[in-house]
Order: C-alpha cells, then sequence, then structure tokens
C-alpha cells in the first residue's frame, strides 16, 4: 500500500488542456479498484486522495498507489452538483442520503482508469452510467463546484468557441501570477527580470515566472502537481550559454544550457554541450523573449565564465563559429556524434520540443555482416540521395503520385514526399521503451503501432 507522490503529470492531460487547481479530497464510489461489486457494495470505502480540476477533465488520484488515477471528460459529466455524503444500504435496492458530511456527486456516462500501480499502460475506458460523491478534506465545497459547473457549461460550448474562452481565461491567470519573494536563496538578491513565461519539455507546457537576479535564475511553476519544489533555481554560474529558439514557429524560445563548472574550462563541444541539460522556456512575445536574453548576457558578462556570454553566438550559427567547428571537426578535435550535435544545435534543434528533436543520418545499407569494414564505401548508403529516395520501387510510386496530383484541380500543390523527415510520431517510436508516458499522450491514451521487434534491414 504505497502512498502516491508523483504519479501525475502534465502528460496526463489533453492537447490544449489546462490545469487549474487542486484539493485533498475523500471519494465514496463503488467503481475504484478491481475488487467485485459485492465487496464494493457491503464495503463502499471511502478513499482518500487528491482532486485535479483541469478545463477539460477532474482528475482524482488516490493516495493508494494500487488503485488508478480516474479522469472525469466534462463532455461525459451529466451533472455536478452539492450533495451529503452517500449512505449505501445492504439491499441494492434500496439507499439513502444521511448529512455525514457536505460535499458534492458527480454523474458521468464514462469514466477513465489511467496509473494504475504507478505503471505506463493503456487507459481503461469505462462506458457506463456511474455516481461518485466527493468532500474537501480543508476547504469549502463551495470553491470547487463554482468553478467545476462553469467548466461544465464552458465545455458543452462548440470546439473553436469552447477553446478560446479557455485560452483567454488561461492568458489571465497566468498574466497574474506574482513570484513568491520568500523563495529567494538570498534574500538580498535583487530582482533584474520578472517574466510570465512556460518551460517547455517534450509535449509539456508548464506555465509560470521567469525571474533573474544577478547570481540565480528562477522558474515558479503556475501550480506545483506534486508538493516537491515550488521554486527551481540554478546559479548563474552553471549556466555556460543562452540562444534564442522558435517554438511553434514563432520566435519567442529561449533555451539555457548547464552545466559543472569544471567543463566550463574545457574545449566547448569537446565534452559535448547536453552534459549539464538545458531548459527552454517561451515567452509571450519576441520583445519580452530579446529582454531577457539581453539581461542573462549581462549578467553572465560579470560571472567567471566569461565565455558563457558569447557562447551563444555559437549555438545561433554566427560567423566565424560555423567553419571553426567544422575545421575542429576535420582536425579531428571533436568526434563526429559532437559535430553533428553542434548543427542541430545550431539549426535550433533541441532535446526540449519533439517537433524540434536533433536528427542524426542514416548512413549504413549492410545489416547482415557480422563487422563491417569502414573502409569498404559497399556498407554505407548512396549519401546524395535522401532517405526516401533509396528505394527505387517505392521512389517510382512517388513519382507517379506526384504527376497525378499536378493533373488534378484542387487546393493542395503537388508533393513528392507526404512526410517529414522527423516528427514527433517517429522520435517517440523509437523513444517508446523510455518514453512510454509520452507515447500515450502523443496517441491520445492508447498504444497504436506496428509490433516493436523489427529487423534493421526492413
Amino acid at each position: 500500500m504505497g502512498k502516491s507522490t508523483k504519479r501525475f503529470s502534465y502528460l496526463l492531460l489533453e492537447e490544449g488542456e489546462f490545469y487549474i487547481q487542486d484539493w485533498m479530497a475523500v471519494c465514496r464510489s463503488g467503481c475504484i479498484g478491481t475488487v467485485s461489486p459485492d465487496v464494493h457494495n457491503k464495503q463502499h470505502p471511502r478513499i482518500k486522495g487528491r482532486l485535479r480540476l483541469c478545463s477539460k477533465s477532474i482528475f482524482f488520484e488516490p493516495d493508494n498507489l494500487n488503485l488508478p488515477i480516474v479522469m472525469f471528460p466534462f463532455n461525459k459529466v451529466k451533472k455536478i452538483d452539492g450533495g451529503s455524503e452517500p449512505l449505501v444500504s445492504p439491499s441494492p435496492a434500496s439507499s439513502k442520503w444521511s448529512r455525514k458530511q457536505e460535499g458534492f456527486i458527480l454523474e458521468t456516462v464514462l469514466f477513465v482508469k489511467m496509473k494504475e500501480r504507478g505503471f505506463d499502460m493503456p487507459y481503461t475506458f469505462e462506458k457506463q452510467e456511474s455516481r461518485w460523491w466527493f468532500s474537501l478534506e480543508f476547504a469549502s465545497v463551495h470553491q470547487f463546484l463554482t468553478q467545476a459547473q462553469s467548466l461544465l457549461s464552458i465545455n458543452g460550448l462548440p470546439a473553436s468557441e469552447r477553446d478560446m474562452v479557455l485560452s483567454n481565461s488561461m492568458a489571465q491567470k497566468e498574466a497574474q501570477g506574482r513570484f513568491d519573494l520568500t523563495r529567494l536563496i538570498d534574500l538580498n538578491e535583487q530582482i533584474i527580470f520578472d517574466f510570465p513565461a512556460a518551460q517547455i519539455t517534450p509535449l509539456v507546457r508548464e506555465p509560470g515566472r521567469l525571474v533573474l537576479t544577478q547570481v540565480h535564475i528562477y522558474f515558479q511553476p503556475l501550480h506545483n502537481l506534486n508538493n516537491d519544489s515550488p521554486v527551481r533555481a540554478q546559479p548563474l554560474q552553471s549556466v555556460i550559454t543562452v540562444a534564442r529558439r522558435r517554438h511553434s514557429l514563432r520566435h519567442i524560445g529561449l533555451e539555457l544550457f548547464f552545466t559543472n563548472l569544471y567543463l566550463v574550462s574545457k574545449r566547448i563541444l569537446g565534452s559535448g554541450l547536453s552534459d549539464g541539460g538545458s531548459a527552454f522556456f517561451t515567452f509571450r512575445t519576441v520583445d519580452e523573449r530579446d529582454a531577457a536574453l539581453i539581461e542573462i548576457q549581462k549578467q553572465l558578462k560579470g560571472m567567471p565564465n566569461k565565455a558563457a556570454a558569447n557562447v551563444g553566438l555559437l549555438l545561433e550559427a554566427d560567423n566565424p563559429w560555423l567553419q571553426d567547428i567544422l575545421r575542429a571537426w576535420q582536425e579531428g578535435d571533436i568526434s563526429n556524434y559532437d559535430y553533428l550535435l553542434y548543427l542541430n544545435l545550431a539549426a535550433g534543434r533541441t532535446f526540449c520540443d519533439l517537433t524540434q528533436w536533433p536528427v542524426m543520418p542514416w548512413i549504413l545499407r549492410d545489416y547482415i555482416s557480422q563487422t563491417l569494414d569502414l573502409d569498404n564505401p559497399e556498407i554505407f548508403r548512396d549519401l546524395s540521395k535522401p532517405i526516401g529516395a533509396l528505394n527505387a520501387e517505392r521512389l517510382a510510386i512517388f513519382k507517379e503520385r506526384y504527376v497525378q496530383m499536378a493533373e488534378e484541380d484542387g487546393p493542395d500543390l503537388p508533393f513528392l514526399y507526404g512526410t517529414h523527415y522527423s516528427t514527433p510520431g517517429y522520435v517517440l517510436y523509437w523513444l517508446v521503451r523510455s518514453a512510454p508516458a509520452h507515447m500515450l499522450r502523443l496517441q491520445v491514451r492508447f498504444f497504436l503501432m506496428h509490433p516493436l521487434s523489427r529487423c534493421l534491414k526492413q
């Protein structure tokens, strides 16, 4: 009977869904768990956990790790009303309500079970009418009902109108957030900038406040999902560089690269810029992003690792860095991997965004030999052609389709290749064993894929 501490994450939300608030709560229903209905009817246990309100659904996360997190999509909820704790009599034909404890009753035609025993697995969709009773441990039920009933009404609107209302509401909440000054590591620190921002990780946007002082950079998430660290901080001395980035085709991103101090004095890229990790943030506007960049660079110039203030140019592919890195690779000063990683970073690619994941070339064509002779050109694929053109039969089909599309009248322009060489789906196909929760999010809570065990030749 373990306690759930970090089961819930933004990956459980739908695309475009916002997190709003959570409460310690008690749930009473015969629908949670795997014991038989007869046992539930007799015991009807009270289950402690955390109730999480989001813009398109309600989640209940039991403290007991063995029980699943339960999600109630608003578009499947019939009603949410205040009500006292239910008392179920031994007879299934009768039930009555007592005035034991005030709470609310949720009626739904579908609920979803996920993360049972803490594992990432396909979610279970229970299509049945059911009633659930909840009470809040340290808050007024009215506080929850006001928000939940409003969201239930909003989710009944047409999708475009619903999304616009929810987006505007959340943008206001994010702008109104305030940084908790008591979280400063040194109370003598001076705030240089304090901007609304969002930290970007694969398939997740986490809103909050990005704050810079003369010695630290802080990120305070708008929501502390798992009651762990309410503020994340890094000393500026650990920042090796900062680079401008795009996000969703908008120039509003900023990526900070961190490393251990002893790596700063080493040859850049020789030990890999990714050794210390990075953090990717987006801002509301280009102007706010650029203002943050200028202030961070000013502070970095005063740090012991003064090179950090200039390294951002390297990651934005400004001359003469491109030629210098190329020469270093040609002379064997940096490895193939580090050179390719640099080209990806200089092109704006990042491990923080699946839509801009670094791309490595597929160079082999011999997948049968037990050993490879790297001096034999026959083991390498034809690098003068893209992957889509290596198979002659497949390329002929593409060309035929292109001709047919050019002859047809329609809004779509003819194209040769129907897919990009890198997409979130492609990336997660190879990472599914290390990131199953991301695959579930991408594929709308199912594992929809061909068998993973395929030979490289195929």
